[in-house]
């Protein structure tokens, strides 16, 4: 029958379990779960491994086996993508009936000038997807078993953002993910940066043709992000900001700035 894996614990950052068969040989593998069928009466392996976030901190850790149903259907979180270009979307898929078996699945974007894959673990039923230039194609999603499903993707062109103006990202924003357009008056160097924040945010900078130029996480205070690029007069950049966790709540700014260079230093004691 399928079997669940999965780890569960206290105070553990990062999860991941194998299975192998008895001349231990990997049968599947996963981020905090993973799931196998196995052959009644033959002998398995399952081992796994916990980080935490911080070196002084503890924790524990268990595996735990589940007997699952087989998965008889797949389908992706959203039924259609629409973007605009530097966006990052996440999507997942959802496979049924309600807790059955996850399969390992495997992402294809059809047209990679249109939109390409960011990140995902290999065996992920997650993943991230950022849309790349302006049209439509679609992304498609295979099981272990076969179970397919198809996403439409529509992109259009980014609004502009000037130089000190601030812009409000909305609790609501898809995926808590926004994207904009700067094209520089002057040459030089630049920072966008996201403040009065309600959520941990990360950025990115691309170019025109979306070769990442620079990303950050937590460099500003309060988990908000400061990104440096250099920039030419005249071009254009595509600055992507994105809650580092979906699924957390709350708004935030954003805002590009010319970099300050720190010209003179004094200590006083």
């Amino acid at each position: 029958g399928v079997y669940a894996f999965s780890i569960k614990g206290k105070n553990i950052w990062e999860k991941y379990i194998r299975v192998r068969s008895a001349d231990g040989s990997l049968l599947c593998s996963g981020y905090e779960t993973t799931c196998a069928t196995l052959v009644g009466g033959q002998t398995y392996f399952c081992e796994g491994s916990a980080l935490t976030e911080y070196s002084d901190e503890t924790s524990s850790a268990r595996i735990l086996i589940e007997k699952k149903e087989p998965a008889t259907s797949m389908e992706i979180n959203r039924e259609m993508v629409s973007g605009i270009k530097g966006e990052i979307i996440k999507l997942e898929v959802v496979f049924g009936p309600e807790g059955c078996a996850p399969e390992q699945v495997e992402w294809e974007i059809e047209d990679e000038t249109i939109a390409y894959i960011e990140s995902f673990y290999d065996d992920s039923c997650e993943c991230e997807i950022v849309l790349l230039g302006v049209g439509s194609t679609e992304i498609i999603v295979t099981s272990d078993s076969g179970l397919t499903a198809t996403v439409q993707i529509i992109v259009s062109d980014a609004p502009e953002i000037k130089l000190n103006e601030e812009k409000n990202v909305s609790e609501t924003a898809s995926s808590g993910s926004v994207a904009y357009k700067f094209v520089p008056e002057e040459s030089g160097k630049y920072v966008f940066k996201s403040f009065d924040n309600d959520c941990d945010t990360y950025g990115y900078v691309f170019d025109e043709n979306m070769k990442e130029l620079n990303s950050d996480d937590d460099s500003g205070n309060n988990n908000n992000f400061i990104v440096s690029f250099t920039a030419v007069a005249g071009e254009v950049y595509y600055l992507s900001a994105r809650k580092y966790n979906a699924a957390d709540e709350g708004a935030y700014s954003v805002m590009v700035e010319k970099y300050i260079e720190a010209t003179d230093i004094q200590l006083s004691v």
